[in-house]
């Protein structure tokens, strides 16, 4: 709890300087995809691919095959 009480995952975004690939579930309801969003602008060289239909597990129809695609 601590570590995550002062982490800042937006101002780490700002030091990574390598290619980056976010996957996220648009349906996700643990971890909000307006998140991803976010911080893939923050980011200078990051790919944000959006899985449509899918919550934090991947549940659902199809959508654990499109992962592996």
């Amino acid at each position: 709890y601590e570590d995550f009480k002062n982490n800042n995952g937006y101002k780490a975004a700002l030091d990574i300087k390598i290619p980056t690939l976010i996957v996220h579930g648009d349906k996700d309801e643990i971890v909000p995809y307006k998140q991803s969003v976010k911080i893939s602008k923050l980011i200078s060289n990051c790919q944000l691919y959006t899985v449509k239909g899918a919550n934090h597990h991947y549940d659902g129809v199809g959508t654990k095959k499109r992962l592996c695609e």
